[in-house]
């Protein structure tokens, strides 16, 4: 549900295709709309979201710090009497397939927001520079 409220906005502006595949055609196009500076910082976007995401895993996410973990999923012996997730190989693809795009797409938000602020600070600096301050 997550990923679908999430993907019918990315469609809409065309960064998704009706299968929700990447559009990076249209999603640099609409980066190179905005100002000069700011869309330069943004220039290195799709490899650097793509480095950091190609490889996350539902294991490496519950292991990571956000969630207490500790490197690896339980072993199947330790995890007997307790709720453990019945998952098939292909419904882990899938899953794990969803997460690399939202995490993808964090990581596109999170390059917008630094490159935004910086963009400000510089624009800020300039204007201030300007009335001698």
């Amino acid at each position: 549900e997550v990923w679908e409220n999430k993907a019918c906005v990315l469609r809409e502006v065309g960064w998704l295709d009706s299968e929700d595949n990447l559009n990076m055609d249209q999603l640099e196009e609409d980066i190179a709309t905005l100002p000069g500076a700011l869309a330069s910082g943004l220039s290195d976007t799709q490899e650097l979201c793509m480095n950091r995401t190609s490889q996350v895993t539902l294991e490496g996410l519950f292991s990571s710090d956000e969630f207490g973990g500790e490197g690896e999923i339980e072993d199947e012996d330790r995890m007997e009497g307790k709720c453990k997730p019945q998952v098939n190989p292909e419904q882990l693809l899938d899953i794990e397939m969803h997460l690399q795009k939202l995490a993808f797409f964090r990581c596109v938000h999170e390059n917008f927001m630094d490159g935004c602020g910086n963009y400000l600070l510089e624009v800020i600096g300039e204007m201030m520079s300007e009335q001698g301050v």
